[in-house]
């Protein structure tokens, strides 16, 4: 089984858990200096939205795949999907640039069991080669995949 986003949870948990401590030590200092009740409530609705941006971002799955399957895993579950089932890897408009690597987001589109599309989407690093090793793998198994390496905003 080789990795393809083996840290894919990690790196979906990084910005809201760093927002929620940068919005933690705001309300700190608000509370510190003067209180101004109408800033508060709304740095406190934003720790709520982040709160559940967090408990979503648990919920995202490392990807793993040999040359069968694909293998969408968290703590709690694994999803197996069929590399033939796959319809679509595309680029996504999303980037980040954390401690100067660029990490761009892909997404995968695939038939679940029930027959109805789904997605999954991925982090990886701009310049690694673990995306052509699963292009080759998934093209050599499924030769009617569609895989894009660009994106615009007029994409859906």
């Amino acid at each position: 089984m080789k990795p393809l986003s083996p840290n894919n949870r990690f790196y979906n948990l990084l910005i809201p858990i760093v927002l929620i401590m940068t919005l933690i030590s705001l309300i700190y200092r608000i509370l510190q200096v003067e209180f101004n009740l109408l800033l508060f409530f709304v740095l406190f609705g934003g720790l709520c939205f982040l709160i559940f941006w967090l408990f979503k971002a648990l919920e995202n799955k490392n990807i793993f795949y040999d040359d069968n399957f694909i293998y969408l895993r968290n703590p709690k579950t694994e999803e197996k999907v069929s590399l033939m089932n796959v319809r679509e890897l595309k680029l996504t408009l999303s980037d980040i640039k954390f401690m100067g690597i660029k990490f761009l987001e892909y997404r995968i589109e695939y038939e679940n069991e029930l027959n109805n599309l789904d997605t999954i989407h991925f982090w990886i690093t701009l310049g690694s080669n673990k995306l052509d090793e699963f292009e080759n793998t998934l093209k050599s198994i499924n030769p009617n995949v569609k895989a894009k390496h660009w994106a615009t905003s007029f994409d859906s």
